[in-house]
């Protein structure tokens, strides 16, 4: 059953669908390599059941003890077979048939569980193109990347190496300490705004209560704004919690300290680059398809770079966009 629907389709440009198609195709064929792979295995259980029934039906000796011939390594099952050993005597059809699971059948199935698995790109490249619908995204197909060499597999390996590289990098500037100086007026500029809000206001036509009525903000008597007890007592010692509270932050400029201006430039200087060694890893994933070699694709990979596509429209920015949340976020 098609992954990208219609709508998608006639979303995308014309070599991404093309794309689009093709990577369907391949993730039905998948799927269907996993069933025929199932259906074989417990095919393999049902021969084995039905062979270790009819040798007790037969009265043989078909295995000793609590013998589980699944655990079984799998020399001695061979060696159950050829007769060079009476341990555990098993009937060598029973060995056969386990041997047949362990060596055949299991490990096909579990080839191709794994060759599905990478087809879970596609559907986070849908929930992409979901987004980039809700935004009214305008995209364009991408030029190829030039592949450097004809070892797919090595060239791939390499990209995969520079593209851990610069999630480290990404990383690292994502969790990068404040500037001092930036730390020190983000602490008292929060203090002030504490302050701020306690602020009494004065009346001078007040005759019956105090003009600054502090008996309200404290809570001694009911008021409907409800009462203001932290942010008063913030704004009366404001001096002493503003003095405490940058002798917390020190006076050590914290090591590779970056501002918000300069934190935002890097991420996305190194998100382009992940998303340009993303690009020439698809470039060469294709090209290696191209010649029936089968090169899986990791499950986080850009959508972008999966479809070949280029953003024409500045005016959004999806979760794959380094230092956003995951949310889809609208406007820039």
């Amino acid at each position: 059953m098609p992954v990208f629907s219609d709508v998608h389709i006639n979303f995308l440009p014309k070599k991404a669908r093309a794309k689009a198609i093709a990577l369907d195709e391949a993730r039905d064929a998948a799927a269907a390599a996993v069933k025929a792979a199932n259906n074989d295995l417990e095919a393999g259980w049902a021969r084995r059941d039905a062979i270790e029934r009819d040798a007790r039906n037969a009265g043989q000796r078909i295995r000793t003890g609590t013998v589980n011939l699944a655990n079984y390594p799998t020399d001695k099952l061979r060696a159950l077979i050829s007769g060079a050993t009476d341990e555990d005597l098993v009937t060598p059809l029973l060995a056969k048939a386990e041997l047949d699971i362990a060596e055949r059948l299991k490990p096909r199935l579990d080839r191709a569980s794994e060759a599905f698995q990478a087809f879970a790109v596609v559907d986070a490249t849908v929930q992409w193109l979901n987004e980039a619908m809700r935004a009214k995204a305008r995209l364009e197909d991408a030029p190829a990347a030039k592949l450097k060499t004809s070892d797919f597999l090595k060239d791939v390996e390499r990209v995969r190496e520079e593209i851990a590289e610069i999630e480290e990098r990404l990383a690292a500037v994502e969790y990068a300490p404040l500037p001092l100086a930036d730390v020190r007026k983000s602490i008292v500029r929060e203090i002030d705004a504490i302050a701020e809000r306690g602020r009494p206001s004065i009346s001078f036509t007040a005759r019956e209560v105090s003009p600054i009525r502090l008996d309200r903000a404290l809570g001694f008597v009911n008021s409907k704004a409800g009462p203001r007890i932290a942010e008063t007592l913030v704004w009366a010692m404001r001096d002493v919690i503003t003095e405490q509270a940058l002798a917390l932050a020190g006076t050590i400029e914290p090591e590779n300290a970056m501002s918000d201006d300069e934190r935002d430039a890097a991420l996305g200087k190194l998100a382009a680059d992940r998303l340009a060694a993303e690009r020439l890893e698809e470039t060469t994933i294709t090209a290696a398809a191209a010649i029936g070699q089968v090169i899986p694709r990791r499950a986080d990979a850009d959508p972008r770079a999966v479809l070949e596509v280029v953003e024409t429209s500045p005016a959004w920015r999806s979760r794959h966009d380094i230092g956003l949340d995951n949310a889809l976020v609208m406007g820039g």
